[in-house]
C-alpha cells in the first residue's frame, strides 16, 4: 500500500469501478436534493460521506444498498444492469425501525396462518 495516499485514495484502491460509480451516483443525488435554504447546506455538502451497506453481484448485474451521514432518513438502492450497461437509482425514506421479538413474530404468524380445517363442523 502506498503510504503517500490520502485516506480516500487508499479506500478506492480496494473498490471496483462499480462501487465508485454507485457511490458517486448517490452522492450527486443527495446533493441535488438538499434544501439549499437550509442553514447547514454548505456544511452538509462539505461533510457528506457516502457508504455502502451491502452489495451483491449476480451474473453481470450489481446491486448496492447505500446510505449517507445526512440526518434525512434516506437510503438508496443502486442497480447496474450489465446487459444494458445502465444504472438505476431508487431513493427511499425510512419511516420506522421497529423491533419485534421472535416470540411475538411467531405468535403473529400463527394467528395469520390458523385455519378451520382441523375443527369439526
Amino acid at each position: 500500500m502506498n503510504k503517500n495516499l490520502c485516506n480516500t485514495c487508499i479506500a478506492t484502491e480496494f473498490m471496483c469501478e462499480q462501487d465508485l460509480i454507485a457511490m458517486v451516483l448517490v452522492k450527486q443525488y443527495a446533493i441535488d436534493h438538499m434544501d439549499k435554504s437550509d442553514k447547514d447546506y454548505q456544511k452538509n455538502i462539505d461533510e457528506l460521506q457516502v457508504f455502502t451497506c451491502w452489495k451483491n453481484k449476480t451474473l453481470q448485474n450489481w446491486k448496492f444498498l447505500i446510505s449517507t451521514n445526512l440526518p434525512d432518513g434516506m437510503y438508496y438502492e443502486v442497480t447496474f444492469n450489465g446487459d444494458k450497461r445502465e444504472w438505476y437509482l431508487d431513493a427511499y425514506k425510512k419511516f420506522a425501525n421497529e423491533c419485534t421479538s421472535e416470540e411475538v413474530a411467531i405468535d403473529l404468524l400463527s394467528a395469520e396462518i390458523s385455519c378451520d380445517c382441523n375443527k369439526s363442523n
